[in-house]
């Protein structure tokens, strides 16, 4: 998903059109189901994998971005279903807002081809700002006569329609019987529910019955929840648990029936407190300034200048509004590409307006027409920040067919020692092998089950502990030992782990051998250029002039430096072929030889290769930081992480490539 760095959007992020975004998505369930579309499809999960179910489910959880989702699995909650199957980030659209959003998931268009941009929108041939999901004037009257053509009036596209599958629109309440509902889209088969076993029922119902056959499923209340609490408020934690537990019995429900289930997001939603929420309608000078109200959402408005009056607004948004929300004309915004591709809506630039403004992080807006109470909600969305745009599942789809499909990809870990010390309080004269808790649940929020792998002090054990996994992870830990490749310690300190080092080497050649992945970690980068006849430094700081410091011992893992990587490389890909990235750093031993069967692929300022890949057909992936950590400070919330790459992103796509190479094994 690109992070705008320039320009007035610098820092924003723009939707991940042309292969990341739910576009895409919807452009893949389409096709998958006999229909066409103008877009391509979504990178990681093409139609035609999709093709090969009956049916196809594409459930929205409104609200539930990629963020809180992980605050949820940081927190040890989603156990019975998300935390059981991959996630992946895709963007939704622009603006992020439900309005926009569940009208591509409603139609497979952009929110450039349907023009629908907002829960308050502007229609000037009308003269209003519409509530247009509820085909209300913004304080609640009537929109239009009985009668009125309002899909004439719309003209939304519809590319759903197109599909020669039987299409079923399960939706909440009476959201299936809204004019805007039957206007805006053309589902044949409309089912309603009233809570969430409902939702289970009425879903495993329709895939159960005969023929080739999609749904769109749609749950709103986490997404009002956040809105009234605050998306950290325990109702929400305990609501997130009720949609796990109804999930995880949905995929029960639906083996046997050669289904995927994909589950997702509209949007993610932010917090705000009150102090940091302006009203629009209270800012002085700012209404003079106004052809007409305000349009949009709490973290992007659009507004409708009087020509005469640009000069005063740009004092008025100076003096009150700079320091919360960026200005972009709307303009800029439609030449960015903002709304995504596809041919624009005749209506589109009419509904933009003339500027937009973007809330920055912690703020939000409203705009109190008069004679109307003020209404504050904690969460919020509609903005480009991160946690608005990012969703969860980034195209990994859950097939269920002959049973419940739950997660069997299995990653090894190697094992950490604590070798027999004499003087240990507990376990005296006894050797410990161990898993830093962070890696393990690192993998498993990725959709993996992780395991450590003992050291057997044998081959037919390392056979055998290789054998039961889909993957191998090189964990960190101590010291690689010079003599593994041919020094003499310079100091006794840096005698490292020869022990660890042969056992780790022995899985390393036997993993190569036998095409599982292999994914090293820190140490594990190190170990793996030893094994393939490649040196280290012994200690960066004394042997390395005008090195980094890579390792501070007070600072530990708060430490960290930029990369600079080769775009074409894995790691790269796992961000979208960047060539920058800003890690953590916990090491002073660094490759000095690369082993002639590694390439390159990331280098710290200093010249220090900080991520090495295996050259062939074969994977094995090395990078130099701690992206288990990375992750881990990023759920915290941690200030010194801010900037730091996903760390969630190395796992979540080396447990994807454990799942494809283990299916072409089979």
């Amino acid at each position: 998903m690109p992070r705008v760095t320039e320009g007035p959007l610098a820092g924003m992020y723009l939707p991940d059109y042309g292969g990341g975004s739910t576009v895409e998505l919807l452009a893949s369930i389409v096709r998958s189901r006999g229909g066409h579309s103008p877009h391509p499809d979504l990178q990681q999960l093409p139609s035609a994998e999709l093709a090969r179910s009956r049916c196809v489910l594409y459930l929205v959880v409104d609200g539930l971005g990629l963020a809180q989702l992980e605050r949820h699995l940081a927190r040890g909650q989603g156990q019975r279903f998300f935390a059981r199957h991959p996630h992946h980030a895709i963007s939704t659209v622009f603006p992020a807002t439900t309005a926009a959003a569940v009208t591509t998931f409603d139609t497979g268009a952009s929110p450039c081809e349907h023009g629908i941009l907002s829960w308050y929108l502007h229609l000037p041939d009308h003269g209003v700002i519409a509530t247009v999901l509820r085909t209300t004037t913004r304080v609640g009257t009537p929109l239009f006569p009985e009668g009125f053509d309002l899909a004439g009036y719309y003209a939304v596209p519809s590319y759903v329609a197109s599909a020669a599958d039987h299409a079923g629109l399960l939706s909440w309440g009476d959201i299936i019987d809204t004019q805007f509902g039957k206007a805006g889209t053309r589902w044949q088969d409309r089912r309603r529910y009233d809570d969430l076993a409902g939702l289970v029922a009425c879903a495993s119902a329709f895939a159960a019955e005969p023929g080739r056959r999609f749904a769109y499923v749609y749950w709103p209340r986490y997404d009002g929840l956040c809105h009234e609490k605050g998306c950290r408020d325990p109702e929400v934690d305990r609501h997130f648990d009720d949609i796990d537990a109804a999930l995880a019995q949905l995929v029960e429900r639906l083996a046997g029936t050669d289904t995927t289930l994909c589950v997702l997001a509209d949007h993610g939603l932010v917090d705000a407190d009150r102090e940091h929420c302006i009203d629009l309608a209270t800012v002085p000078g700012l209404r003079d300034t106004l052809a007409t109200a305000p349009a949009g959402d709490q973290r992007q408005m659009s507004l409708f200048l009087r020509p005469r009056r640009l000069a005063a607004f740009d004092e008025v948004y100076a003096q009150h509004l700079a320091h919360a929300c960026i200005r972009v004309d709307g303009e800029a915004l439609l030449a960015a590409g903002a709304f995504g591709p596809g041919t624009p809506h005749p209506a589109l630039h009419q509904r933009v307006g003339d500027v937009v403004l973007l809330c920055r992080e912690g703020w939000q807006m409203v705009y109190t027409p008069p004679g109307t109470p003020p209404v504050f909600m904690p969460g919020s969305h509609g903005g480009m920040s991160e946690a608005e745009i990012r969703i969860p599942p980034g195209g990994r789809a859950l097939p269920v067919r002959d049973a419940p499909a739950m997660t069997t990809v299995r990653i090894g870990i190697s094992a950490n020692f604590f070798h027999a010390d004499p003087e240990r309080a507990v376990f005296r004269h006894k050797t410990l092998q161990f898993v830093e808790e962070r890696m393990a649940h690192a993998l498993w929020r990725a959709g993996a089950v992780p395991l450590m792998l003992p050291h057997l002090h044998d081959d037919a054990g390392h056979d055998a502990v290789l054998a039961t996994v889909d993957g191998l992870v090189l964990a960190g830990g101590a010291d690689v030992s010079p003599t593994s490749y041919g020094e003499t310690p310079q100091k006794d300190a840096w005698r490292g782990d020869a022990v660890r080092d042969a056992y780790e080497c022995a899985l390393i050649e036997r993993a190569i051998v036998g095409d599982v992945p292999v994914l090293g970690i820190c140490r594990g980068i190190q170990v793996l250029n030893v094994a393939l006849g490649g040196t280290l430094w012994q200690d960066i700081g004394t042997q390395v002039e005008g090195a980094l410091v890579h390792r501070d011992w007070q600072r530990y893992d708060q430490t960290g430096h930029a990369l600079r990587l080769d775009p074409s490389s894995w790691v790269a890909r796992c961000y979208g072929g960047v060539d920058a990235l800003a890690v953590n750093s916990v090491h002073h031993q660094g490759i000095r030889l690369l082993s002639p069967r590694l390439r390159a692929t990331a280098w710290a300022p200093d010249g220090i290769v900080e991520a090495a890949e295996l050259t062939g057909d074969r994977f094995a992936v090395g990078v130099q930081w701690h992206p288990e950590w990375l992750e881990a400070a990023r759920l915290r919330g941690d200030p010194d992480a801010a900037g730091w790459a996903d760390g969630a992103a190395i796992f979540r796509a080396f447990v994807e490539t454990c799942a494809t190479r283990a299916r072409g094994r089979c």
